[in-house]
């Protein structure tokens, strides 16, 4: 994993760093605000990462919420209704922890998008 993790923050900085040089090169005589700013597009590109990286978590969260809460509100239903609660309580567990794998993502997605380490 130290592996993946490193080649990631190495591709990373690569990137930024062509942005960088893309946005301080001179294009013509005329020099834009991008020429000015060494971190123009390396911003540009961390804000829209990070809005989609915040989208994408805060969705995941969501149907994992809804699936948890589902699978609580029927096991608890079979639970009274057949009066056994193996079935029952199997299902909210399974449910529960869709519900705990889902924030996780979520919660890697939102550092990943942001440059931040997520292990």
């Amino acid at each position: 994993m130290q592996d993946l993790e490193s080649e990631a923050e190495t591709a990373r900085h690569k990137i930024n760093n062509y942005f960088d040089k893309i946005a301080t090169t001179p294009h013509s005589s005329s020099s834009g605000p991008m020429s000015s700013n060494n971190s123009g597009v390396t911003a540009a590109v961390t804000t829209v990462t990070g809005t989609l990286g915040a989208v994408v978590g805060g969705v995941s969260r969501t149907a994992g919420g809804v699936v948890g809460a589902a699978g609580r509100g029927v096991g608890h239903t079979v639970n009274n209704a057949s009066r056994t609660t193996p079935v029952g309580n199997g299902l909210q567990s399974l449910t529960n922890g869709i519900e705990d794998a889902t924030n996780c993502l979520a919660h890697g997605v939102e550092k990943g998008s942001q440059g931040k380490k997520v292990w």
